[in-house]
């Protein structure tokens, strides 16, 4: 996804390409729950990536670096 500056719309807009990820991450979860076997995301791997996030908003926030995982 990109977001460029439409002259005719005097802002910016969100311009689509390339395949839909989201849409692939949820056919391989149901495929892998359908055929009994290891998701390919486990709830793990969101937490540490809502933690990655939310530990850059903080250094955003003081300027300071943000320490990750023990």
């Amino acid at each position: 996804m990109n977001e460029l500056y439409s002259q005719e719309a005097g802002t910016g807009q969100w311009n689509y390409w390339g395949d839909n990820m989201d849409l692939y991450l949820v056919k391989a979860f149901v495929q892998a729950i359908r055929q009994g076997e290891q998701v390919p995301s486990s709830g793990e791997d969101g937490m540490r990536s809502a933690a990655v996030a939310l530990a850059g908003y903080q250094s955003i926030e003081t300027g300071h670096p943000v320490k990750l995982f023990n």
